[in-house]
């Protein structure tokens, strides 16, 4: 029952009560909301496709759904349909335990009869509430209260990227209640619920969709509709699976305009990176303090669009509000902590190598050093070699470090531990 306590619904490993349910709401009418029912336990979900169902990724378990998965659509038993899940399909960038992009989408055997719902394309800034619908607990201590459709409004008082916040009340969600939908006051999807309270009454998190219209949108295509995997080939279909090899298909494809959801995930938001392919985003920049330093990047209008570690929007693209960590020039303890992989240990800062191919930026000339050629400060256009020096030298070298230590004081400040969120 919706009511005033939220938990992960279906996580069992997440939560020590495991699936979530609403607890405080009424019964609900909305059709377009299923039970979902996998190897991980019970869920709720919502229909986006007749043959498709937007769920939580910790509603899939490790090895899939299991072999006896199914959807019920109605109110409660009994059920109007009962139909078999045939696939699945987790959000790529989704890690066990996290909430962050805590989707999967399933594949039904045979089309529900029920309505469909279409996630929102982008969540309005007043959002301050949404319907969350769902099939959990109604009593945070009865496993046995599960299974009837029930929906409650929580406020929002919260949000990043990810995910939406709710408030600590008066509704609250619980064990069964994951993957149910959160619908925004047009009755468009805004996010499925992921986590809450353990005890069912205190705040949730819900993962947004509107990010992920595109992947929401290419895996629905692929599994249902007149371009879908059927083993024809179909004219006019933008991304058929049957022709198209970077389709979601089941094989991999690389070198693909847009992410094969069939591959690993590629570099996330400020990876190193060499080229846009390289990126999961398909945008890689170069830093505007450093020009031997490249990073993936994420399209934004401001900067509360970006994906961490990244925190500022300029020219529509994420970036740094700050030094870009890593850089040439910036005090470093190993090589893993710059961007070009290489840590001068004479000046304890990133560096770049260089030779006879391999041109310094301004102001840095190709020095020998024990870990061969690095570009360092240079004085009146002289290549300089080893740690020595005159004074000249000695100013270059002492400007470069003085640089260095107030970008790791600006680093050590920006990773000052936020205050930590309540989770399920």
């Amino acid at each position: 029952m919706l009511g005033t306590a939220v938990v992960l619904a279906g996580a069992i490993a997440r939560a020590a009560v495991g699936p979530v349910a609403v607890i405080g709401g009424e019964a609900s009418a909305d059709a377009s909301a299923v039970a979902v029912v996998t190897s991980a336990g019970p869920c709720s979900g919502v229909l986006v496709a007749p043959r498709v169902v937007l769920t939580a990724a910790h509603c899939v378990g490790a090895d899939g759904v299991g072999a006896d998965a199914v959807i019920h659509v109605g109110a409660a038993a009994p059920w109007a349909q009962t139909i078999a899940i045939i696939a699945s399909h987790r959000h790529r960038a989704w890690q066990p335990g996290a909430s962050a992009f805590d989707l999967a989408l399933l594949r039904l055997a045979t089309p529900a009869t029920a309505p469909t719902r279409a996630p929102r394309a982008l969540i309005a800034p007043a959002l301050t509430a949404v319907q969350v619908i769902g099939y959990g607990r109604r009593q945070a201590d009865d496993p046995g209260s599960t299974g009837t459709r029930t929906q409650a409004t929580l406020a929002i008082v919260a949000r990043d990227a990810a995910l939406l916040y709710s408030a600590a009340g008066p509704a609250f969600t619980c064990a069964g209640d994951s993957g149910a939908p959160a619908l925004d006051g047009d009755g468009a999807i805004a996010a499925v619920v992921v986590a809450g309270a353990a005890d069912c009454a205190g705040p949730s998190q819900l993962a947004r969709v509107d990010r992920e219209a595109a992947w929401i949108a290419e895996v629905v295509a692929a599994w249902d509709g007149s371009c879908a995997l059927d083993g024809q080939c179909q004219a006019g279909c933008a991304r058929d699976p049957d022709c198209d090899p970077c389709a979601l298909d089941g094989r991999c494809q690389a070198g693909c305009a847009a992410p094969d959801l069939d591959c690993p995930l590629g570099a996330g938001p400020g990876q190193p990176c060499v080229d846009d392919l390289a990126c999961e985003a398909r945008r890689c920049v170069t830093a505007p303090d450093d020009p031997t330093t490249r990073y993936c990047s994420a399209a934004c209008a401001i900067a509360a669009d970006c994906p961490a570690p990244l925190d500022a929007c300029v020219a529509q693209t994420c970036g740094y509000a700050g030094p870009t960590p890593g850089r040439l020039g910036s005090a470093c303890a190993s090589d893993a902590t710059c961007a070009s992989g290489i840590c001068d240990r004479g000046l304890a800062v990133c560096a770049v190598a260089c030779g006879v191919d391999d041109a310094c930026p301004r102001d840095l000339a190709c020095a020998t050093t024990g870990q061969g050629p690095l570009c360092r400060p240079a004085t009146g256009g002289c290549a300089v070699g080893g740690a020595g020096g005159g004074g000249g030298l000695a100013i270059a070298l002492a400007a470069l470090v003085s640089r260095a230590a107030s970008a790791a004081a600006a680093a050590r400040r920006r990773a000052r531990p936020a205050p930590r969120r309540r989770r399920g």
